[in-house]
């Protein structure tokens, strides 16, 4: 008979070996950052990764086109004050649609007035 941890193992196993991999938008800009930051994702062949940064990096560009459906989180690792109607627009759509957001460092202040972020 089968432990619950044979189980488990199993299980975790074919979950893993049926699960597309997590697509990822990592999201820069506002300011200057070591680019060995890269290295974590790309020591992640499981993980479909994509990388869009802000231009200029004053602007919230990177949200300029819809984007949500094609991305399972997003990680923020930008420092920025200005977006528009439109780019909140297409970044509240990630959460919508049931996408994850994990915000990094300055994220974390980003948009001072826009109360919807905070």
């Amino acid at each position: 008979m089968p432990t619950r941890r044979t189980f488990l193992a199993t299980s975790a196993a074919a979950l893993q070996a049926t699960t597309a991999p997590i697509r990822l938008l990592v999201v820069t800009g506002g300011h200057a950052f070591d680019p060995t930051f890269f290295d974590m994702f790309r020591a992640r062949p499981d993980w479909k990764w994509d990388h869009r940064q802000h231009q200029p990096k004053s602007t919230s560009t990177a949200y300029a086109e819809p984007f949500a459906q094609n991305y399972d989180v997003v990680i923020l690792y930008d420092f920025l004050q200005r977006i528009t109607e439109t780019e909140q627009l297409h970044f509240l759509q990630m959460f919508e649609q049931g996408k994850g957001v994990i915000i990094l460092h300055h994220a974390l202040c980003n948009y001072e007035n826009w109360e919807t972020y905070h």
